[in-house]
């Protein structure tokens, strides 16, 4: 299989380095051996979480240029839970979640909701490094449509062996990953498929999904077709009209629509019905509570014959070596131009606002760059350029 990770290459002493992200190396298992088809890094939906930030609204200019704190919609959390941008922030390589109790509610709770400043459709393959909580409460990755009636759940799962709200074990659901998707009508019906292979149980029998990181990823193929994989490997398909959206609530025309990535957590309206909810003897425990995203990376999947055709040249006017000015071809083309020094380190970022055309690069010291340009669709594109 071919891949195309659109990281940014530099040229030293005759050898390509790369400035890694995380998941470098890491085969995009959709499609695999299938000629006719690349994959290309969606950068504005991809992140390593190699950053730090603090909790709060504001997480400063690299989260905030991917990522918003909060819901979709102004909507403030499930079940008992209420979301808070307090309760998240990026740190030691991770992007965490964190349950905190509610002190002015008895079994309520504070969690954390963040989602995508841009938007996705098929075909594409999501897929997400994470570690769950040792919590009753959901930890979620999923998609969702504006109008909240189509959603594909990437990570779906429970942790915690026991409840303690309810004296009762729940190892079934730290044993397993919810691997599904919803539709719903206008009238609010929600179907989900409740097949056996809705929940994956982790191999081998007995391991828990909170001891570890694990790499989950859906491919969404087209409106008709889901596939699952964990580490790497194919678990789950589910395929056509019949357990999609059996009920056509989505008037035949499956998950169509452009859907947001949303990471969050709550204690959902099920469980809470059902007397299930993080204590706040549970919640005390931080390490318990907090749910840790080493990072996401979203591919789109192009035709094999269209890759590498745009060059940096197509979108920009610059000297090599550079002169003092570059200017943008064609306004509203182009979202950012940065550069990178050999060693990979980042020393200019450039934010096109679409009233202006040309921009200084007359502050960039003499030597070689990586000029790295994230054209509108969140497709970046790299030349070595030379300044003297």
């Amino acid at each position: 299989m071919k891949r195309i990770t659109l990281t940014i290459a530099a040229i030293i002493y005759g050898v390509v380095v790369f400035a890694q992200y995380d998941w470098d190396g890491i085969d995009i298992p959709a499609e695999a051996g299938n000629s006719e088809f690349d994959w290309e890094m969606v950068e504005a939906l991809s992140d390593d979480f190699n950053y730090e930030t603090p909790s709060g609204s504001d997480k400063g200019e690299i989260f905030n240029s991917k990522w918003e704190d909060g819901y979709i919609n102004s909507w403030p959390g499930f079940g008992n839970t209420i979301w808070t941008p307090d309760n998240s922030k990026v740190t030691n390589g991770n992007l965490e979640l964190k349950a905190t109790v509610n002190p002015e509610k008895a079994g309520h709770n504070f969690f954390s909701a963040i989602h995508a400043r841009n938007q996705v459709v098929y075909p594409v393959y999501v897929e997400t490094r994470m570690k769950v909580m040792n919590a009753v409460m959901a930890n979620a990755v999923w998609m969702l449509s504006t109008n909240s009636r189509e959603e594909i759940d990437i990570v779906e799962a429970y942790g915690s062996s026991w409840s303690e709200s309810t004296n009762s074990s729940k190892n079934w659901f730290a044993e397993r990953m919810h691997l599904s998707h919803h539709t719903f009508s206008e009238n609010k019906e929600d179907y989900q498929p409740t097949d056996a292979g809705s929940y994956y149980r982790l191999m081998p029998h007995g391991s828990l999904w909170r001891n570890g990181f694990y790499t989950v990823g859906v491919y969404w193929r087209d409106p008709f077709h889901l596939e699952y994989y964990i580490d790497g490997n194919l678990v789950r398909t589910v395929s056509g009209a019949d357990i999609i959206d059996p009920h056509e609530h989505l008037d035949g025309n499956g998950l169509s629509s452009p859907e947001s990535i949303i990471f969050s957590g709550a204690a959902q309206g099920w469980q809470v019905s059902n007397g299930v909810y993080p204590t706040a003897a549970e919640l005390a425990v931080e390490e318990d509570n907090i749910f840790k995203i080493d990072w996401i990376r979203t591919y789109k999947r192009v035709e094999a014959t269209n890759i590498n055709k745009t060059q940096v040249s197509d979108l920009l006017v610059f000297a090599n070596p550079l002169k003092n000015t570059v200017r943008v071809k064609e306004a509203g083309q182009i979202k950012t131009i940065k550069f990178y020094q050999i060693d990979g380190n980042l020393v200019k970022q450039i934010n096109v606002d679409l009233k202006a055309a040309e921009f200084s690069v007359a502050d960039l010291s003499k030597g070689f760059y990586i000029m790295n340009v994230i054209d509108k669709n969140g497709i970046q594109f790299s030349e070595r350029v030379l300044r003297q």
